[in-house]
């Protein structure tokens, strides 16, 4: 291993990526990382130079791959579904100061 790991931005500056690939050739299980601490990813900096081109190939591919997948699957009730998810509050929040200016003016 070498004296220094790389962190998340050395290694996207390296490959020529972005953060979000690296982390998901991580998740993939292509890039071998360190956690350090559960959250925090480091690099051993001689296997990601010795994947460099493996890397990048299997990234194009796999990002190729999300973009048809990703078109196709998001359905409207799928949309439906993630708008009430990250909206319950304000929903919730409404639904409750109608009740109330209908109780205060009846």
């Amino acid at each position: 291993m070498a004296d220094k790991l790389w962190n998340i931005d050395e290694v996207a500056a390296y490959l020529g990526i972005s953060h979000d690939d690296v982390k998901s050739l991580v998740e993939q299980g292509i890039l071998p990382a360190y956690r350090i601490a559960g959250s925090f990813l480091r690099f051993d900096p001689a296997l990601v130079e010795e994947r460099k081109d493996q890397l990048v190939k299997s990234l194009t591919r796999s990002i190729k791959k999300d973009d048809v997948e990703s078109e196709s699957k998001y359905t409207m009730p799928d949309k439906l579904k993630d708008f009430l998810y990250f909206n319950d509050f304000y929903l919730f929040s409404t639904l409750v100061i109608v009740i109330l200016l209908f109780l205060i003016f009846k």
